[in-house]
């Protein structure tokens, strides 16, 4: 070994007294330190020819876990992640229910706008209706005062006549009743319809700037770590090639074993983070549909209740209103979300996807000779100032000996 000489010369790390084993290292299978740095503590002890398996075939590969894509920066300036994004660039499922949301928000602000519109034509209708009031009128000389020849000439001397005056009478009396139908209906839109639709909006509203504010769904944190994961792998890499490329001059670069350490390291911190986003993403997912469901549930009362009040009207229910009420009973609150979900299943995170996991790394040189450690054992030192006894291990690799 071309580094011998360096493992075996630094003589302070080991001492002759049999005290507490400070310096007498004692073969160990997994020390809770290490297992943060080495993904199969299996080949602890076994020679470099065994490489460390990078993946554990425990969970289906028909689930793998989700690839999220951090930079925001090729993203399309009005670009919607349903109709455009390729999914090979990796899932932005956060934007895409974002966008769901605000859909719903854009649907709930038109049908506000819509009904409060529809009660400004109701009251104008209503209005309208009301002029006709008293036009028709042969119930004295003081009502129809411009035409005295009606009351004088058409007035109902016995309950037997069946005349023109009761012809106009039902005629008055049937819009007098939808002038008062078309002001109910305008006064329930405006109590009841609009406010539910308001409320919509601002629950709508809430949600969007909760998840916008949410750190947990933040792909910035995950996008430095990847990032600084990539400059530790490249700088391995690097130095891989000057150990493979340079054998005598080794001892005058670090052991690439501690850079591999602080790789693995790096890269736990971004599995960190992607199940952390993983884990809420699926509870957002859950939420937004039980929201839509509620939400639909909402609306549904509210054109129960435009049914109900349109049924006890004085003019009673058209065959609109109750073809209308057939087709909104007929919907059912999570069809819509059920529907998304098949067409966005390839940007959303299915609930079967695996977390990522310490023992399934995968990088560049991961497999390297000069990364598989010879042996490590715990061995324990005592402090200088305090006296205390602290666990270390000590790692012999390769390259060098390593007391870490």
């Amino acid at each position: 070994m071309g580094n011998k000489h360096r493992l075996f010369s630094r003589s302070n790390f080991v001492s002759p007294t049999p005290e507490k084993s400070c310096n007498k290292p004692s073969p160990l299978s997994a020390p809770p330190s290490v297992k943060r740095l080495i993904p199969s503590l299996s080949t602890f002890n076994l020679p470099p020819c065994h490489p460390i398996t990078p993946f554990d075939s425990g969970r289906s590969i028909d689930n793998p876990p989700p690839v999220f894509a951090c930079d925001e920066l090729n993203i399309p300036k009005g670009h919607f992640v349903l109709s455009d994004l390729p999914t090979g660039s990796g899932i932005r499922p956060i934007q895409l229910l974002l966008e769901r949301l605000d859909a719903w928000h854009t649907l709930a602000r038109r049908l506000y706008e819509y009904f409060q519109m529809l009660a400004q034509v109701e009251a104008q209708v209503a209005k309208a209706y009301h002029r006709l009031d008293g036009l028709l009128a042969f119930s004295g000389e003081k009502q129809n005062g411009k035409h005295p020849l009606l009351y004088t000439h058409f007035a109902v001397q016995d309950r037997g006549h069946t005349g023109i005056q009761l012809v106009c009478d039902s005629w008055q009396a049937y819009y007098s009743d939808n002038a008062k139908d078309h002001d109910e209906f305008g006064n329930f839109l405006r109590t009841h319809a609009l406010p539910t639709l308001s409320n919509i909006k601002r629950e709508l509203k809430w949600m969007t700037r909760t998840i916008r504010s949410d750190d947990r769904l933040t792909l910035s944190t995950l996008a430095k770590l990847r990032d600084e994961a990539s400059k530790r792998i490249q700088r391995l890499d690097a130095q891989l090639s000057f150990f493979d490329q340079h054998p005598h001059h080794v001892y005058t670069k670090q052991d690439p074993w501690i850079i591999n350490a602080a790789v693995i390291k790096q890269i736990i911190k971004v599995y960190q983070q992607e199940n952390k986003i993983h884990e809420t993403v699926l509870r957002l997912q859950h939420e937004t549909r039980v929201s839509e469901e509620h939400l639909m549930e909402e609306l549904q009362q509210l054109f129960r209740q435009i049914y109900s009040m349109r049924e006890h009207n004085i003019l009673g229910l058209d065959k609109g209103i109750q073809r209308m009420m057939d087709v909104f009973e007929q919907a059912k609150p999570g069809a819509d979300w059920q529907s998304f979900a098949e067409r966005a299943k390839g940007h959303l995170i299915s609930e079967n996807a695996a977390f990522r996991h310490p023992d399934q790394l995968h990088y560049p040189n991961q497999s390297h000779p000069l990364l598989q450690p010879l042996f490590a054992a715990r061995m324990e030192r005592k402090s200088t100032v305090l006296h205390q006894w602290h666990e270390y291990m000590y790692v012999l690799t390769p390259a060098s000996w390593v007391p870490a």
